[in-house]
C-alpha cells in the first residue's frame, strides 16, 4: 500500500506522516518551553508534568506524534496508522536558571489493528513512567499485553520492571487448537479437570525477583466452580540494567 505524501514537513526534510515513520525529527537539547521539544509537523499527544529527577522542578514527560488530523485521505485506520508509525517520547528536565533540557528522546513503535493502535499510552507512578499496550481477538477472549517500567537513576533512565500478561479462556476462535496446560503451565501439575487460562509474570531488576501467576479454572461447565491461582515467585541471576536509549519500544 502506497501511503499519500503530506504537504507539511518535518525537521530534515521529512514527511512527518510519512509511510513507517521514516526519519525521526531532530529534538532540540535545550528550549525555554516545553512546546520548544515538538518539532514542525508534530502534536503533543500526551503530556505528563511532574518531577522525574529528583530535584523538586517539574519536569516533563511528552508522547508527540505526527500532527496528521488535517489530512483526511486514507480510511481511519491508515490514519491511525500514521499516528502509531511516528509517535515519539520524549522527557525534559528543568533547569533551574529556566528552560528545559532534553533527556531523552526515543521512537514508540506500534502496530494497528482491527481493535485500534496496540500501543496503551503512558502512566507515572512517583518518578517512574511506565509504558504498555497488547492485542486482544475473539471479543476479549484470547489475548496479551505488556508494561514496561523505566526510572531516572545514576544520571540515567533504567528499565528497572516489566510485566507481561497473556490469558486465553476461549477456544471457540481457534478450533480447539490451544492446549492451555501444555501452553501456559506445563510445570504445574493441575487436576483432570482444571485448565490453565491465564498467565502473568512480573520482573523487578532492582531485586531480581520474578513472579508467575497462573489462572485455574474448572474444564466442566458449571456456574459454581471458581477461579484460582498459582503464585511462583523466584530469584533469577543478576543482569546488567538496561538503558532506555538502548532498550526498543514496541508493542
Amino acid at each position: 500500500m502506497v501511503w499519500l505524501v503530506l504537504l507539511f514537513l518535518a525537521p530534515g526534510g521529512q514527511p512527518a506522516c510519512a509511510e513507517g515513520g521514516k526519519g525521526s525529527p531532530r529534538i532540540p537539547e535545550s528550549g525555554a518551553t516545553i512546546d520548544s521539544f515538538v518539532p514542525r509537523g508534530y502534536q503533543i499527544e500526551q503530556k505528563e508534568e511532574v518531577d522525574l529527577d529528583g530535584d523538586g522542578l517539574r519536569d516533563a514527560a511528552l508522547l508527540i506524534v505526527p500532527d496528521c488530523e488535517a489530512k483526511r485521505d486514507g480510511s481511519p485506520l491508515e490514519q491511525e496508522q500514521r499516528f502509531a508509525d511516528g509517535r515519539m517520547l520524549v522527557i525534559v528536565f528543568r533547569k533551574v536558571g529556566g528552560g528545559y533540557r532534553l533527556s531523552v528522546s526515543k521512537e514508540v513503535r506500534s502496530d494497528v489493528g482491527n481493535h485500534g493502535d496496540h500501543f496503551g499510552g503512558m502512566k507515572v507512578h512517583g518518578r517512574t513512567l511506565s509504558f504498555g499496550g497488547g492485542s486482544f481477538s475473539c471479543a476479549g477472549q484470547v489475548g496479551g499485553d505488556s508494561s514496561f517500567q523505566y526510572r531516572y537513576q545514576d544520571r540515567d533512565w533504567i528499565l528497572i520492571g516489566r510485566t507481561e500478561e497473556t490469558w486465553h479462556r476461549s477456544t471457540e476462535c481457534d478450533g480447539g487448537q490451544f492446549h492451555a496446560n501444555r501452553d501456559f503451565c506445563p510445570e504445574l501439575k493441575l487436576g483432570r479437570s482444571e485448565i490453565c487460562v491465564g498467565l502473568t509474570l512480573s520482573v523487578n531488576y532492582i531485586t531480581s525477583m520474578q513472579e508467575l501467576k497462573w489462572s485455574i479454572e474448572s474444564a466442566a461447565d458449571s456456574a459454581d466452580d471458581k477461579e484460582r491461582t498459582i503464585v511462583i515467585r523466584k530469584k533469577f541471576a543478576r543482569e546488567r540494567l538496561k538503558r532506555l536509549v538502548d532498550d526498543t519500544l514496541e508493542f
